[in-house]
């Protein structure tokens, strides 16, 4: 990969503040080279972004708050980050303990949390997102067996009452990992950020491994995006015997219950799937029900953020 001068750096750390700016989310030095965005996968060491920003021509856009670097003026957010950390925890016990139980479906081989709850930003009110893998052939039998008790028990999240309610509404076969096809034209921050902060709870094998190589494109915007891996709230489970002999059945449920299940979507969502917009996808591979999905409005009002301190991405 090629290296950054000293002003593509600069651009490409003011940058990198900025987008997670609009979650207030101030970033660690150690975070602004994680996740520095570079479009052309320019890549540079932690070592020359730590210099860079000590360096003063930093200093009109960018401040260090303690331990964390926010773009001048937002100091306050430190604040922030804090208080969604801790109650972030709290969301993952929950949905570690919701993991366990839906890893004994036969065919989800991962489950992990995204979103906010990926790096540990959730609002005191924010539900608990998942995204499930499944047994190729078994992707719609998976989702009917997965919301069913979820819906059952009263965990799904409600209009007007989402707190950690659990939120199913993103599912891919494990032979469908790259999700390259779902980015926006023009730019997709939203989706290439997402990738790399995904909490797995749960896997068979090497599907994370398999997960991350799948969607190795990620290092044209973020050359330092770092693997995903397996934390303290990893749970394994050795997959179930004579799964192979349960398979042929499973494909014949799964063509007739997604033709049920796409039946009994809400219309808006079955309006929005006849568009061919990747906000929501109904197939054979994948199931994304994201009504309102806010990536193209997070990269305009990102791209208006860096223009007010005079930056272009």
């Amino acid at each position: 990969m090629a290296s950054h001068t000293s002003n593509t750096l600069r651009q490409s750390i003011v940058c990198t503040v900025a987008y997670f700016d609009l979650f207030e989310y101030p970033l660690t030095p150690f975070e602004v080279w994680k996740w520095l965005w570079s479009e052309g996968g320019k890549s540079a060491s932690y070592y020359e972004v730590e210099q860079a920003l000590e360096r003063e021509e930093l200093t009109p856009a960018l401040v260090r708050s303690g331990a964390f670097v926010t773009l001048r003026g937002r100091e306050q957010i430190v604040a922030t980050r804090r208080l969604r950390h801790r109650l972030s925890i709290a969301k993952l016990r929950r949905a570690h303990r919701v993991a366990r139980f839906l890893s004994y479906i036969p065919w989800i081989e991962g489950i992990a949390v995204c979103n906010s709850l990926g790096y540990r930003n959730a609002r005191a009110t924010s539900d608990i997102d998942f995204f499930v893998v499944t047994t190729p052939g078994a992707l719609w039998l998976t989702r009917l067996l997965a919301t069913t008790p979820v819906a059952i028990l009263g965990l799904r999240p409600r209009l007007g009452a989402t707190t950690d309610g659990i939120c199913l509404s993103f599912f891919v076969t494990r032979d469908a990992l790259n999700l390259q096809a779902l980015t926006k034209p023009e730019l997709d921050p939203y989706l290439t950020y997402w990738v790399t902060t995904l909490i797995p709870l749960y896997g068979r094998g090497d599907v994370w491994n398999e997960f991350s190589l799948a969607n190795a494109w990620i290092k044209k915007f973020l050359p330092n995006a770092l693997a995903i891996s397996t934390g303290p709230h990893w749970l394994f489970r050795s997959a179930p015997r004579r799964l192979s002999s349960r398979l042929s059945l499973a494909r014949w449920l799964d063509k007739r219950l997604q033709r049920l299940q796409m039946q009994r979507l809400p219309a808006p969502l079955q309006e929005i799937a006849r568009r061919s917009t990747t906000d929501v996808v109904l197939g054979a591979q994948m199931i994304k029900l994201h009504e309102n999905d806010r990536r193209t409005v997070y990269r305009e009002r990102w791209r208006s953020l860096l223009l007010s301190v005079g930056v272009t991405s």
